[in-house]
């Protein structure tokens, strides 16, 4: 009695599956008509075909009984070991450690790294962009593909295969359309299971500076700081500024502000104001908050 030589070759074979995958044994005797199977020497159960599907490590052997139920010698062994079918992917996510404004460039770097025990294929990642951050291009990729797609606003980096302990770099530059915390994540997958998921994420949040406003000016008339100047409202065209005394009452407003007001008729003291800009994102941002109003000798 032999095993089918189509499917594994000569007796003794070792054969390597992955956990959750299985392997067909056969037997071909002549004039057999029915087997037993046996795992490590102890007979398995139900197992009188002449194919045999397994999916745990052990030997197996199998014997042949003919029409009047003599049996055949034992089989050639064949071993069948299972392992792991197991990577540990992780992956992290960090922006430029530099302070931007809204619409000022900055780079993302993602970084994947295999821990093993086995090679990696089919590495995926992908970084799903929210709507205050705006892509605008791949700087380097170690290995692998980078596509981005508008729609899905998802940046995809076919990285391929990882071989164990091996790592893989992706940088991209991007702007945010809106001051505030920006939050967004990325993630990697394989072909194989991963031993660790919880590492398979890896979000940054960045902080996108707004408008610098002033806490204080000195309309004395000498040239310098005469003015309400909120810096960098140029850039924000379309605005709304009120402004409030100590009594709650308004005593300046305007649309369109230019940084004109020098507070003309009134009093040294605190006044709040309450200002409001139309973003590149064609989205209304607040601000509010004190300034203070000093008169000095000339």
């Amino acid at each position: 009695m032999i095993f089918d030589s189509k499917a594994y070759g000569s007796p003794n074979t070792v054969i390597t599956i992955y956990k959750g995958q299985s392997v067909t044994l056969h037997a071909n005797v002549q004039d057999a008509v029915s087997y037993q199977w046996y795992k490590n020497g102890q007979p398995i159960s139900g197992a009188i075909t002449n194919s045999y599907k397994v999916s745990e490590g052990g030997i197996y052997t199998v014997v042949a009984f003919n029409q009047e139920g003599c049996a055949s010698p034992t089989s050639d062994a064949v071993e069948v070991k299972v392992i792991e079918n197991l990577v540990d992917m992780s992956i992290t996510k960090r922006s430029e450690n530099k302070q931007v404004r809204e619409n000022e460039p900055y780079e993302y770097t993602l970084n994947v790294h295999n821990k093993g025990p086995l090679i990696a294929t089919n590495v995926v990642v992908k970084d799903t962009l929210p709507d205050k951050l705006q892509y605008m291009s791949v700087n380097t990729v170690s290995t692998g593909t980078a596509n981005y797609d508008p729609s899905s606003r998802t940046l995809t980096w076919l990285v391929g295969e990882l071989d164990v302990k091996a790592s893989a770099e992706l940088t991209y530059m991007a702007s945010g359309l809106n001051h505030g915390n920006i939050t967004n994540a990325a993630s990697v997958t394989s072909q194989q299971q991963d031993a660790n998921p919880a590492d398979n994420f890896s979000s940054d949040t960045k902080n996108i500076l707004g408008l610098n406003i002033p806490n204080v000016f000195t309309p004395n008339g000498d040239g310098f700081n005469d003015t309400f100047t909120i810096e960098d409202l140029p850039k924000y065209p379309e605005n709304n500024i009120v402004i409030f005394n100590r009594w709650g009452n308004s005593v300046f407003q305007e649309k369109n502000y230019h940084n004109e007001w020098t507070g003309n008729g009134l009093s040294e003291g605190t006044y709040f104001y309450i200002l409001k800009v139309k973003s590149s994102a064609d989205v209304w941002e607040d601000y509010h908050g004190y300034i203070t109003l000093l008169r000095k000798d000339r």
